[in-house]
């Protein structure tokens, strides 16, 4: 007799709507102390998800992983000898989750996607008239002056910006009936639009000139196509640093519209001042790089942001580093940030290599996002989950889907 086999891909969609549920639950919290109710809220279900996974995730059944498995085994080793537990759990969380979802071949199912997304929707409604949310979902509706042309789906605002790339793209590749297609890439354009969310809309412009670029140039292992996501990510980090071409353009176009998305204020911006006090990623990437010169081989561990950096004084409130994880990674556990960077590599040359759009371009957003705005970068995140699990498949109508 056959002992039943675990339903993992059902535990995974539960997991993913059970992490949406929390993000409205407890997105109002604020900052969660380690160790309170919600921590755990946070955290145990996916530990209780890797422990039933665990027996395939301790087998390397895809060579892709094994970069991981070297990441994690370094972090793990250093993390030990300086009795780092902390790291030692984040890290662990973290990569067992991606690994499991890349073992058991777990996928996205889209109509319950489109669902939480639509429920997001009706949720902030029905929120916003209840007087608990600080976003609108019409602008005009926030509460700010100064924001007050921004909408929300969801209670924190890159979540919202993330989520809305996310249905766009997914409905664009692999939603084949019109109708619904048309429906969802309208509704996630105006969340897009609206929330602002500045890594979001690059992320957007990228997406749009990659599908150009894919329809004159066929996708296949060329020169080209191995070069692209690189010169991609070059290109944004230049952007970022290239402060003064803002300033110029700013002060050139003086665009309401524009002055909101770029500097989160509809009067234009003349000085270098003004615009540091809105564009800070590039002094997070500063500070991240001078913690991991301390220690470059090793990093310095678990550390506070706010205990090793002495913020300038025209510095906005309540700045953390977790808007960009992966000079984060850098700073915590050095070097050894080079073989997860390289496994993102791997996912889209195997995307080339399959002449998959989806496939080539999701490393690509994800290592952005980690650049910019990615502090939903942690495995008990619906976003984080959604992300990995779509580049195995989309479920539509009885059907993985992987091919476009």
């Amino acid at each position: 007799m056959k002992k039943n086999k675990i339903p993992y891909q059902i535990l995974f969609n539960v997991l993913v709507t059970y992490y949406w549920i929390i993000a409205f639950a407890l997105g109002f919290v604020g900052v969660v102390e380690k160790y309170s109710m919600a921590y755990f809220l946070y955290i145990l279900p996916v530990a209780l998800f890797l422990i039933l996974c665990l027996p395939k995730i301790i087998k390397i059944t895809n060579k892709t992983t094994i970069l991981l498995w070297l990441f994690l085994s370094f972090v793990f080793l250093v993390s030990i000898v300086r009795l780092d537990i902390g790291t030692v759990i984040t890290f662990s969380l973290l990569i067992l989750t991606i690994i499991a979802i890349v073992n058991y071949n777990l996928h996205v199912n889209l109509k319950l996607f489109n669902t939480l997304f639509l429920l997001s929707i009706a949720f902030v409604i029905v929120l916003y008239h209840l007087k608990i949310t600080y976003y609108g979902y019409i602008p005009g509706q926030t509460k700010s002056l100064s924001e007050s042309w921004r909408v929300s789906m969801m209670p924190l605002l890159a979540d919202s910006g993330m989520f809305s790339l996310l249905i766009f793209i997914i409905n664009y590749f692999f939603n084949k009936n019109r109708r619904l297609r048309l429906l969802f890439l309208i509704l996630s354009f105006y969340f897009l639009i609206f929330t602002g969310i500045r890594s979001s809309l690059i992320l957007f412009i990228m997406f749009l000139l990659f599908v150009f670029i894919s329809k004159n140039i066929q996708l296949k292992d060329r020169i080209f196509y191995r070069l692209f996501n690189w010169m991609l990510i070059v290109g944004f980090i230049l952007f970022m640093f290239f402060n003064s071409f803002l300033i110029v353009v700013a002060i050139k176009i003086d665009n309401p519209l524009f002055n909101r998305i770029i500097i989160k204020n509809e009067n234009a911006i003349i000085t270098q001042k003004e615009l540091n006090k809105t564009i800070f990623r590039t002094w997070i990437w500063e500070q991240h790089y001078k913690i991991f010169k301390r220690n470059p081989l090793m990093g310095i561990g678990t550390f506070e942001f706010s205990k090793e950096v002495i913020p300038p004084p025209d510095a906005p409130g309540g700045l953390t580093a977790s808007e960009t994880p992966l000079t984060g990674f850098f700073a915590r556990v050095g070097l050894c940030t080079v073989f997860f960077i390289l496994f993102f590599r791997e996912l889209w040359i195997n995307g080339l290599n399959l002449n998959d759009k989806y496939k080539y371009f999701l490393p690509l957003l994800i290592l952005i996002s980690m650049l910019s705005y990615g502090s939903y970068f942690n495995p008990y995140n619906f976003i984080f989950l959604i992300l990995f699990a779509s580049y195995n498949g989309i479920y539509v109508k009885n059907k993985v889907k992987i091919q476009h």
